[in-house]
């Protein structure tokens, strides 16, 4: 009677496997992806509230639960307050959100450094895009939080110029000392330049071309000299070049500062009281990069921007102001300002409270004009410069680009660690055996296991509880082998999971061999077999697993 009843069982069990299959030999069950996962919580009174994550898996489907996996989160030893925490938090997101938006502006720059020369449209439309990002990194730069204190620069180490009418302070970095520095420009900045030979004419007499940095600009007769200044700054996206009147002279004036910025132009016309006043042979000129002294030191920089590279200010960055009387120049030789580096990085207490232990976080300045800065040999001075309106200043943005992202990254780097360390708990997942399982007397040990590995009775088991955080992963997952005991006899199987980033375990897959004392090769799966063999391969592991026995372990 006994043995009538528990056939009927192992027919019912069948009709529950739905994607499972089996041969007369091992018993194959697909598990629908279950998530074992915890939560866990900052309370306002800077307590943990855990809750752990349990879920029981019943591997023959005999209605009794055979292993128990658990995800929870173990508190680190000190720790943040909520409000540090949610500073933390703030900050980390504002940095992975400028990450991204560079990967995106990089892909516009490789886009336009492979575009052709005469695409106008791709090189306009390019650097509206880059345009539009700058401008959204810097709000998310400038993202208030922690009271007085904000992701672009009130906190962290802190710059402020006695005159800031003669330049601006971009970047402090860790390496700049705490005090008091004079800065006086030694060498002016200056934008390259060319002006026309003759007064413009009040009405052109002809039609006329102007080749402005390679770029043809088409003049057209009746022209005045103010048509002809629009017209021309029509194509300041692909000359990098703007044109102003100059006292009644057209004025042709870079964009860029510095040695690198150039500007050259040629008229198909001969200068006369009715043309553009251009000459109709080449006339060009390059700008001047900047020079400080500070602390004694000489440095020069690019264009209007300066890097000290030695000494207790090294770090410190600056940029001079444009001279308001001449566009074309910064701030003259001779003039000079103090800057005061100042430290107001946040300090956190670290519980538990008693501890008397702190930690001092420095935020970095995450604007356009302090990111990118002293890549050799380069046109722009940083990253709020670049432009993508040629295929030249295309691969000199990607330079520029990838410098500002490898900040970022040290950035996010630093700032994960300090909010694993602080501000999280760290997950952890286990597995134990539930011992004797119901009526059938089944008990389980446990072993992590490679792909690949045969199973048998060579190995050394545990009952658990087996910590999983710590396996090695393949391509299909990670392995947990098992063997259970149904009195004297003894089976092997295994069960294959895998864990997130948070320590989650998603259960994917258990297998098992039907004979007793018959070795497993752990991640081997077999063919679906016929439904007969299924029937009677699944009828007799669970007729075998029932049948009553006195359990002796080995």
């Amino acid at each position: 009677m006994r043995r009538r009843q528990l056939m009927g069982i192992a027919a019912v069990c069948l009709s529950q496997f739905g994607s499972s299959f089996a041969n007369a030999e091992i018993i194959v069950r697909n598990l629908a992806n279950v998530v074992v996962g915890g939560q866990w919580q900052i309370k306002d009174d800077d307590t943990y509230a855990i809750q752990p994550g349990v879920y029981q898996l019943d591997i023959n489907r005999d209605g009794q639960a055979d292993l128990s996996f658990e995800h929870g989160y173990r508190r680190p030893p000190l720790y943040v307050s909520h409000q540090a925490a949610q500073q933390l938090d703030a900050a980390l997101q504002g940095i992975t959100e400028i990450g991204n938006s560079l990967s995106k502006i990089r892909n516009i720059a490789i886009q336009t450094a492979n575009a052709g020369v005469n695409d106008e449209d791709d090189f306009e439309a390019g650097q509206t895009a880059v345009d539009s990002y700058l401008n959204y990194i810097n709000r998310i730069s400038q993202m208030t939080f922690a009271g007085q204190r904000t992701l672009g620069g009130d906190a962290g180490f802190t710059a402020y110029a006695s005159d800031p009418n003669v330049m601006q302070i971009l970047k402090v970095a860790n390496t700049t000392a705490l005090g008091n520095y004079v800065a006086l420009v030694d060498t002016a900045g200056e934008r390259a330049y060319v002006s026309a030979g003759t007064a413009a004419s009040t009405s052109l007499g002809q039609d006329e071309i102007l080749s402005i940095n390679g770029v043809n600009v088409q003049l057209f007769d009746g022209m005045g000299q103010e048509n002809v200044i629009d017209r021309i700054n029509e194509y300041t996206a692909l000359t990098g070049v703007r044109a102003n009147d100059l006292g009644g002279i057209t004025n042709l004036l870079s964009t860029l500062w510095g040695r690198e910025s150039e500007v050259t132009v040629i008229s198909n016309q001969a200068a006369d009281g009715t043309t553009s006043g251009f000459n109709n042979w080449v006339e060009s000129d390059t700008g001047d990069d900047a020079a400080l002294i500070v602390d004694g030191y000489r440095y020069r920089g690019n264009g209007d921007t300066v890097t000290v590279n030695a000494g207790l200010a090294k770090g410190l960055t600056l940029r001079l102001n444009e001279d308001n009387s001449d566009p074309a120049t910064t701030a003259p030789a001779g003039a000079q300002t103090t800057v005061t580096v100042v430290d107001n990085s946040p300090t956190y207490a670290l519980f538990p409270v008693g501890q008397d232990q702190t930690i001092t976080v420095s935020y970095p300045t995450l604007h356009t004009s302090a990111l990118g800065l002293q890549v050799a040999n380069n046109q722009f001075a940083a990253l709020d410069r670049i432009e993508v309106t040629n295929p030249g200043k295309s691969q000199d943005a990607l330079a520029i680009i990838d410098a500002a992202a490898d900040e970022i990254q040290t950035y996010a780097t630093q700032f994960s660690l300090i909010k694993e360390l602080y501000a999280s708990p760290s997950g952890q997942a286990f597995v134990s055996s539930l011992g004797v399982s119901g009526e059938s007397d089944i008990a389980f040990d446990l072993q992590p296991l490679a792909e690949g590995t045969l199973l048998d009775d060579r190995f050394q088991f545990t009952e658990g509880p087996l910590e999983l955080t710590g396996a090695n992963p393949s391509v299909a997952g990670q392995f947990i082998g098992f063997r259970f005991f149904d009195g004297i006899q003894s089976h092997y199987g295994w069960l294959r999971y895998s864990l997130d980033d948070e320590q989650r375990v998603t259960l994917k897959q258990v297998v098992y061999e039907s004979e007793p004392g018959r070795g497993i090769r752990i991640g081997y799966v077999p063919e679906p077999a016929n439904g007969l063999t299924m029937l009677t391969g699944i009828g007799f592991a669970l007729v075998a697993l029932r049948t009553p026995q006195t359990r002796r372990r080995r």
